[in-house]
Formats: C-alpha cells, sequence, structure tokens
C-alpha cells in the first residue's frame, strides 16, 4: 500500500450511493440499447432489409460495450466494499457482510456472463432469418437484461447503504 492510501479501518472518502447509482444507470443505458437494437433487428427480419439488420448489429455492439463498463465498475464496487466490510471488523455484523457480499459477488458474475452474451449478440443477429426459431435467444436475453437492471439495483444498494452503516435506509428499495 502506498502512504496516501487511507486503510480499511478509515473513514469511507467514497460515495457509495453514487457509485451504487453509476453501477445502475450503466446497467439501464446498456438495457435500454439493447432493447432498441433487438426491436430494431426484429424490424429488419420481419421486413427481409439486411441494411436495418446491420443497423442492428451496432447497437447490439453499442450495448455490449455499456454492458462491460457497468461490470467493470460492479466489480470494482463489489471488491472496495468487500475491502472495506471484511477489513473493518467493528462495523456490524460479519456474517450479514459476507451474505450481502456473496450476493453481490454473484451478481457480478452473472453481469460478465451477460456481457459476454451482449458482444457475441452481433455475430447471431442475422441467424433467425435462416432458422426463425432462433429469435426466442432475443427474448431470453432480454429477460436477463430486465432481471439485472431490477435484481442488481437492489444489492448494489443494500451493499452501498451497509458499507456506510446506514441502518435506518431501505436498502431494497427499487427506484429508477
Amino acid at each position: 500500500m502506498a502512504p496516501n492510501d487511507p486503510s480499511p479501518n478509515q473513514a469511507a472518502d467514497l460515495d457509495w450511493s453514487a457509485s451504487a447509482r453509476t453501477v445502475e444507470g450503466g446497467v439501464l443505458a446498456g438495457f435500454a440499447v439493447l432493447l432498441l437494437a433487438i426491436a430494431v433487428a426484429v424490424l429488419g427480419i420481419s421486413g427481409t432489409n439486411l441494411n436495418v439488420v446491420e443497423l442492428s448489429k451496432w447497437g447490439a455492439i453499442t450495448a455490449g460495450m455499456l454492458q462491460i463498463r457497468a461490470s467493470v465498475l460492479a466489480t470494482c464496487l463489489v471488491a472496495l466494499a468487500g475491502r472495506r466490510l471484511l477489513g473493518n471488523p467493528e462495523q456490524g455484523e460479519v456474517a450479514g457482510a459476507a451474505r450481502s457480499l456473496r450476493a453481490a459477488r454473484k451478481l457480478v458474475a452473472i453481469a460478465w456472463l451477460l456481457a459476454l452474451a451482449m458482444v457475441s449478440l452481433p455475430l447471431m443477429m442475422e441467424l433467425p432469418l435462416h432458422v426463425p426459431e432462433t429469435g426466442v435467444v432475443f427474448g431470453l436475453l432480454l429477460l436477463a437484461g430486465a432481471a439485472q437492471v431490477v435484481v442488481g439495483a437492489m444489492v448494489y444498494r443494500s451493499l452501498a447503504a451497509l458499507v456506510t452503516g446506514q441502518t435506518g435506509a431501505a436498502p431494497f428499495g427499487l427506484r429508477l
């Protein structure tokens, strides 16, 4: 550690709730662009206009990059929160902190898997033209993205509330 790095026992100099909102905003932006890209792809596929399908590929690439950004931010948030919670034994229950960290780590792993799926989506945008049943992948990806938006908002906010010690706050309240 460098001499200027704060130890885990020092007061938090990071705005945890703003960091959680940044992650939530990135996930929501990625989901919105994914929704738009899939809508454009469905329009192109139903009208067999390949130029529109190509446009939807660029939207899917953008959605994938936004999801990767959100995954990186979520990984950093959970790593810093884990360092703060597990390195500071006098701040609340260790069992509650470990449970929240486990949930957040699982969500980060799912976020990376969803990012991988979104990045590979442009490769299969034209597949429903040839095999119509493969369009189900679009629906599954939308469901996974929507679940990540909702569950991520709750988990990251509760983690930020746990790190800052806000016991009176409603960490599981959903506000989009």
